[in-house]
């Protein structure tokens, strides 16, 4: 979407911390989906505390891109509550995904 637009791609389920951490299921999901495409686009991740009258507070968020999680960067700092929270990615895998067109012109037979 254009500047400062996000739609949701993803909503976890709600989860019980241990010891101060949270942890979520593994996730795929499109490149396409969340920056169509582009390794610059701006993707941001928001974080909620979950609260049974359907008030959920807003826990912070942080910025980054494609680009950036190809490169290895795993830790951010959340922007939001001020409080000093981060966010640590223990496994961001890439995986090519080859279009229809791509196996028929690798010589695919048909």
């Amino acid at each position: 979407m254009g500047p400062n637009n996000y739609k949701p791609v993803y909503k976890s389920e709600i989860t019980s911390s241990i010891g101060g951490r949270y942890t979520w299921n593994l996730v795929s999901i499109l490149t396409s989906e969340l920056a169509n495409e582009e390794l610059e686009r701006e993707i941001r991740f928001e974080f909620f505390k979950s609260q049974k009258s359907g008030k959920h507070i807003n826990l912070g968020y942080f910025v980054c891109n494609i680009a950036m999680l190809k490169e290895g960067t795993v830790d951010f700092q959340l922007t939001g509550r001020g409080k000093n929270q981060s966010v640590k990615f223990d496994k961001i895998v890439f995986h090519k995904r080859h279009t229809f067109l791509e196996y028929i012109f690798g010589g695919c037979e048909i």
